[in-house]
């Protein structure tokens, strides 16, 4: 049988989507918030008083296309003037969606509150380089070379319309004892260093039997069942290597997405989903 409780990772929201949802109901925005036109971005608009770019209603969507269109056209292009125009002070992003992506390395954005990656941007007229952060994939070819490591069809593939990291339908998948290393995830001359490094990834099930280590660093790790958003300060000198350890396998649960075709397995396993890295410094 399968127990929802131990898998947040099969829900429309996170954990931190809800406190940030909290957050804002005691402290609503000034100006509108722009969200993204998934289920994710929605559940902000259930409290009247914030006003939200993507605005489902009795489980239909209705909005002005043209403003959330113009909204998001405006982001992926830092068009500050347009976005002002429009009313948009404010940005939301979830872990499982992609506009994080596009917000992060613009020098115009900054966040204002992270819940397990679930943040509050807020716009500036005035670019700042202290605001950006860096998307990383890992290589999924590292991935395939490893016994153990495979690529499995995300979730939530057919909910993302814009993949700044240009990743394909797959994500990494760990669910078997063992250790998986990434070496020079980031090899760059001009990263000299103190650097906040953020991995982001999706705890399948209830465990706690693995690490992550980033160049020799054991981060502290939340180990949440659902997505998981953990930093740490690692100080480099041009290159980034992310060593992953599992110390037992997986346990079989009956995965409710194999039926209606969002995951390809029924009989699945407990373990690991990983999506990024984050730079910032």
């Amino acid at each position: 049988m399968t127990n929802l409780s131990s898998h947040d990772e099969l829900h429309a929201t996170t954990s931190g989507d809800a406190q940030l949802r909290e957050y804002l109901a005691s402290n609503p925005p000034d100006r509108i918030v722009y969200t993204e036109n998934v289920h994710w971005g929605h559940s902000y608009a259930f409290d009247a008083s914030i006003q939200t770019t993507s605005i489902p209603t009795l489980g239909l969507l209705t909005l002005e296309e043209s403003v959330q269109s113009a909204a998001t056209t405006a982001i992926r292009m830092d068009d500050v003037a347009t976005l002002r125009e429009l009313d948009i002070g404010y940005a939301i992003s979830s872990p499982i969606g992609t506009v994080a992506l596009t917000l992060g390395p613009s020098p115009y954005w900054s966040v204002e509150r992270n819940y397990q990656g679930a943040r509050y941007w807020k716009l500036w007229d005035e670019p700042s380089p202290s605001r950006v952060s860096e998307g990383i994939a890992f290589d999924s070819t590292t991935c395939e070379e490893m016994k153990g490591c495979e690529m499995k069809l995300d979730p939530w593939r057919n909910h993302r319309f814009n993949d700044p990291l240009d990743r394909s339908d797959h994500r990494i998948i760990l669910e078997k004892k063992g250790t998986y290393t990434w070496n020079s995830v980031v090899d760059d001359a001009n990263v000299q260093g103190l650097y906040n490094v953020c991995i982001v990834y999706e705890q399948i099930g209830d465990f706690d039997s693995y690490q992550i280590i980033i160049n020799e660093r054991a981060m502290d790790l939340n180990k949440m069942s659902g997505w998981n958003h953990e930093c740490t300060n690692v100080q480099l000198n041009q290159t980034l290597d992310v060593r992953i350890e599992l110390n037992q396998d997986g346990a079989a649960w009956i995965n409710p997405l194999g039926f209606s075709g969002r995951s390809s397995e029924i009989i699945d396993s407990t373990g690991l989903r990983i999506h990024h890295i984050e730079l910032k410094r």
